[in-house]
């Protein structure tokens, strides 16, 4: 790598690292993008400090597993498009790794832990089954004369 690209790519890393926060809409589309890779959920969090205090607390596990998660302020336009009909308040909204919304809650309507774990557990993506992934990827190294690279990766 020429020294002219690796400097403009440190300086735009730096760039966003100093950048307080970053546009909701970037984030949620990098959340989408991690979401894809990792066969995971987008869970964007707009609302109260309630929520976020329940969701950090007792189902940060279950987030980090299963959710690239977003936090949005209450006061976000960008949260608007995705806000349940039956809330102004905070609320929960799940989204796949194409940017479709799966499901909104409004945070009023989880009244505790458990009701908001069993909510996220109902929408977490569909674990894959490692030999099939596998099978599939051999099969079409094979036809495309490739070899498989095997990554294993876990969030923990």
């Amino acid at each position: 790598m020429n020294a002219i690209l690796r400097n403009t790519l440190v300086a735009s890393l730096l760039t966003a690292l100093l950048t307080a926060q970053a546009s909701a809409p970037d984030a949620v589309l990098s959340a989408v993008g991690k979401a894809r890779k990792d066969n995971q959920r987008v869970l964007l969090v707009c609302g109260d400090d309630g929520i976020r205090a329940q969701l950090n607390g007792k189902l940060s596990r279950l987030i980090l597993y299963e959710y690239a998660k977003v936090e949005l302020p209450s006061s976000s336009p960008y949260g608007e498009g995705f806000r349940p009909d039956e809330t102004d308040g905070a609320f929960l909204a799940i989204l796949d790794s194409r940017y479709r919304t799966l499901a909104t809650k409004a945070v009023a309507n989880l009244p505790d832990a458990a009701a908001t774990e069993a909510f996220l557990v109902k929408h977490q993506a569909p674990w894959l089954d490692a030999n099939k992934v596998y099978a599939k990827a051999l099969s079409l190294a094979k036809k495309t004369n490739r070899q498989v690279f095997v990554h294993l990766s876990a969030p923990w």
